[in-house]
């Protein structure tokens, strides 16, 4: 075992795992995730912050929830079978979630801000989870390297 080689693999682990959950907690702040059931001719009312925002929604419905974007612009939407993705674009916008079926349908929204924060977090989480996997390596090679 070398003990040099172990101790550089913990301090890279630490490294890599401080960097991660700075990353995470400069992101969390702009998630918003909103879970319920929708009733059938019932809707939802989801106020969103305001600039560029991701949305997912998805559900368990074989027909598609009726989605209406007010204060901002739907810049993209995609649909499929029990999920659909929005970008959209406001000062103040809001999102509302209608059921058009005859059953109650259970659905979730995830929301995320897209700011230079959100992408600053999203790839420092990625680089300190790398980090903390080469560190891993090193202290692997450092436990089983004879001296």
């Amino acid at each position: 075992m070398k003990k040099k080689v172990v101790l550089v693999g913990l301090v890279i682990i630490l490294l890599g795992v401080v960097m991660a959950f700075i990353g995470f907690s400069e992101v969390t702040p702009y998630v918003m995730v909103y879970s319920g059931n929708l009733p059938p001719g019932q809707s939802v009312v989801k106020e969103l912050r305001p600039g560029l925002d991701s949305v997912a929604l998805t559900f368990n419905s074989s027909y598609p929830l009726r989605v209406v974007v007010d204060g901002g612009t739907l810049l993209k939407q995609e649909s499929l079978s029990g999920s659909m993705s929005l970008v959209l674009n406001g000062s103040s916008p809001v999102l509302s979630i209608e059921n058009n079926g005859t059953s109650v349908v259970k659905f979730t929204v995830a929301s995320t801000s897209i700011t230079s924060m959100t992408e600053f977090g999203g790839v420092l989480f990625i680089v300190g989870a790398l980090v903390s996997f080469i560190g891993l390596a090193i202290l692997i090679y450092g436990l089983i390297r004879r001296s």
